[in-house]
């Protein structure tokens, strides 16, 4: 088996000043697709049980296994950040624009780079098993958080202040 997979994050701890404070961001994640076996889809029923992890995982989208995988370890990254008592992560979700690369500097041609809605929904469908899962409470974006005339926006304040974005070097 072989599996060359890549974050970049950055992680802003309890002595950081606000707004960043026990925030996570996750800025870059690359794969080359080495993945071996290539082609498989999990099994679309019941997964793997433990004593840790009684209720079974399920794969109901028949995901690829490289998926599952590399989903697998962002939902462990982000239990670790959660167990150190990390509140919030953010995902930087745009792929890069043809031709140019993340993190690892060549791929092979036949992995294709995902458009801007699939890179989403890969995002998505991970964050929707996390929930599942009990490692994330809930998801939302910028927008429904900080900006008046959002979902969650509830600060009362008005318009957003600047001030209040989590904000990422």
């Amino acid at each position: 088996d072989l599996c060359l997979f890549c974050m970049y994050m950055q992680e802003y701890g309890k002595d950081c000043r606000q707004p960043n404070t026990r925030r996570a961001y996750l800025s870059y994640l690359d794969s080359v697709r080495y993945f071996k076996p290539d082609n498989i889809t999990a099994f679309a029923g019941p997964g793997r049980c433990s004593a840790e992890e009684p209720k079974p995982r399920e794969n109901p989208n028949g995901d690829s296994l490289r998926t599952l995988v590399y989903q697998e370890l962002v939902m462990g990254y982000l239990q670790y950040l959660k167990n150190r008592g990390f509140t919030s992560m953010y995902i930087w979700a745009c792929p890069p624009l043809p031709g140019e690369d993340y993190i690892f500097y060549v791929h092979p041609q036949r992995q294709k780079t995902p458009k801007s809605n699939r890179l989403r929904e890969w995002y998505l469908r991970m964050l929707k098993r996390a929930k599942g899962e009990g490692i994330i409470e809930k998801t939302s974006n910028l927008w429904d958080l900080f900006f008046e005339g959002g979902k969650e926006h509830n600060r009362g304040k008005g318009c957003c202040n600047p001030a209040d974005l989590p904000y990422f070097e």
